[in-house]
């Protein structure tokens, strides 16, 4: 049984005026490179998309979420919680028979969270991403007339 009721979620008056919370800035001001440090979350087979394009080509895409660890420093200066998730949607290279191309220089945004985790070997699963810690670089980006946070690249922490 749910506890969600639709009809008094309809009905409720809201006390507060709904505000945007603060972007984080693209180079962490707390590490020498700019990078932050954070975790990947759960990778699910419900990550995935997939379809076929106006153009009739089949496509596929996964939703990493990168859970930022927030510098507390900069998490109180920015009133911003200790650590935001991200989620990277990866674009995946696929084959005529709408399989994941495997073929040298295909999927290198999988490539690069799979050499930062240090998963770029034969037998790799999807979910092997889960839980790993990597250092990522961020950078602003507009989507839907918001500025929003992206993962601009991926390295080993």
């Amino acid at each position: 049984m749910s506890l969600f009721d639709p009809v008094a979620f309809f009905n409720a008056a809201t006390d507060v005026v709904d505000e945007r919370r603060g972007l984080l800035p693209e180079e962490n001001p707390y590490h020498d490179k700019g990078y932050y440090l954070a975790k990947i979350g759960e990778i699910t087979p419900e990550r995935f998309r997939g379809g076929v394009s106006q153009k009739g080509k089949k496509w596929a895409r996964v939703d990493i979420p990168v859970r930022i660890q927030v510098p507390p420093a900069l998490a109180t200066e920015l009133s911003l919680d200790p650590e935001l998730t991200i989620i990277d949607g990866v674009m995946l290279d696929l084959d005529e028979d709408g399989n994941l191309d495997e073929r040298q220089g295909k999927n290198s945004r999988r490539r690069i969270y799979r050499e930062a985790t240090d998963t770029n070997v034969p037998g790799f699963k999807f979910d092997q991403l889960s839980g790993k810690i990597v250092l990522v670089r961020l950078k602003h980006d507009i989507y839907n007339d918001q500025v929003r946070e992206q993962v601009a690249a991926v390295f080993r922490a």
